[in-house]
């Protein structure tokens, strides 16, 4: 993150100048999350290295996290992904709608940003097929991976929404 830094004689102001990358002195924290297929279990898609950087501006916080999806010889991890406070706010309104409509929907729900994708299609027997998709933009060729879970409509999409809203939180959700 580039800083720019004014002062007078009493006072020192920073305001952020580049909000895409974290300080440097900054380490991710733990936290990880992970979701396994119900129909695969070597397919998983896995949230870590959560680093939280504060826009004081707007006074909250974006956050980056690495993003890796595994599975039937796909091993791809996207590091670094930025989701803004806006995008924070749209990817759990985007999982608290595929939770609300668990008795199902036809075609496709999409959500994504420039890193990340996800697209819900409803399956019969009460089940969600989600696609995720990583997108590397900041590497040279750019690339992208998709994997696809399965999980149950009701009771696990719901842990699922709620463990993704705490995981992109700086405080978590109780």
């Amino acid at each position: 993150m580039t800083t720019e830094r004014s002062s007078d004689r009493a006072t020192a102001q920073t305001r952020t100048r580049d909000y895409r990358l974290p300080v440097a002195n900054e380490t991710p924290d733990d936290a990880a999350l992970a979701f396994r297929c119900a129909n695969n279990p070597s397919a998983q898609v896995r949230f870590d290295s959560r680093i939280f950087t504060s826009i004081e501006y707007f006074g909250t916080d974006e956050v980056h996290v690495d993003v890796a999806l595994t599975g039937d010889g796909l091993n791809a991890t996207c590091g670094a992904l930025l989701f803004s406070p806006w995008e924070r706010a749209e990817i759990c309104d985007y999982f608290d709608r595929l939770v609300a409509d668990f008795a199902g929907w036809s075609g496709q729900r999409d959500w994504g940003n420039s890193n990340l994708r996800v697209t819900a299609t409803f399956t019969p027997g009460g089940h969600v097929r989600l696609d995720w998709t990583v997108i590397a933009t900041l590497t040279r060729p750019t690339w992208q991976a998709r994997l696809s879970t399965w999980v149950e409509a009701g009771e696990k999409m719901s842990h699922m929404a709620a463990d993704i809203r705490s995981f992109l939180s700086p405080t978590p959700h109780l």
